[in-house]
């Protein structure tokens, strides 16, 4: 959760502006299309835990803005060189 930002002198706690999800695809170009799909299931199955968990501690804390997505890797290095 995300930034250097100051302690809020109400509640002790840093604001959060994101949530980072780093998540690998292991994904090659003979994969079967099978697996690729599978994995954007899977990808698509992370995102929707991760919205509830935002939506979570919003809830407990009270945050009223939104807390957006970071999605900081998904096999980009595996096609840097094709």
């Amino acid at each position: 959760m995300g930034g250097t930002d100051p302690v809020d002198a109400g509640t002790g706690r840093r604001p959060i502006d994101y949530m980072a999800l780093h998540r690998y695809a292991h994904l090659h170009n003979d994969a079967p299309f099978e697996t690729f799909m599978a994995f954007a299931e899977d990808f698509n199955q992370h995102l929707t835990a991760y919205e509830g968990l935002i939506r979570s501690v919003c809830l407990e804390r009270g945050i009223s803005h939104p807390v957006n997505i970071a999605i900081d890797e998904w096999a980009v290095m595996a096609y840097a060189e094709s």
